[in-house]
């Protein structure tokens, strides 16, 4: 059984990495938070082989579990051997707790922007996410990638 869990998170991660469609769809749990705004540009606490990298603020939704901050990465360096170059430079979609966000966000780079293409990616983790058999990350964004990259490889 946990084989089967990681087999279908493995599979996801590899799915966000490859990229989604645009988002033209709004949720019923779409939340207004003070702090973070879809389209918002930050920068983050970064792994140290990715000083240049950031973070877009996709999505904002309030859940019985809290806030639920959807983001996308770029301007990463993610081992992947699935693809020529040998790594992939952005995540398309990773949920966030409110809290571990908090913790992760150094420094509000832009406002409205346009976000990445991202509706594919969101809408398979919302269909997990409401089977209970997807969850949010509450570790801070770079070991999140940290943790994507790791599974990518294994």
């Amino acid at each position: 059984m946990k084989s089967i869990r990681f087999n279908f998170l493995a599979f996801f991660l590899i799915f966000f990495l490859i990229g989604c469609q645009q988002n033209t769809a709004t949720s019923k749990m779409q939340y207004v938070d003070s702090k973070y705004k879809e389209g918002q540009i930050w920068s983050y606490q970064t792994r140290s082989n990715e000083k240049e990298s950031f973070l877009t603020i996709l999505k904002v939704e309030k859940e019985a579990e809290g806030i639920i901050i959807h983001i996308a990465v770029d301007s990463a360096k993610i081992k992947n051997p699935n693809l020529k170059v040998g790594y992939s430079s952005s995540i398309g979609h990773l949920p966030f707790s409110k809290e571990a966000l908090n913790k992760s966000v150094t420094m509000l780079i832009s406002n409205n922007n346009e976000p990445p293409n991202y509706l594919d990616g969101y809408q398979e983790w919302r269909q997990a996410y409401n089977k209970g058999e997807a969850g949010i990350f509450s570790i801070t964004v770079a070991k999140a990638v940290a943790y994507v990259e790791e599974t990518m490889n294994k």
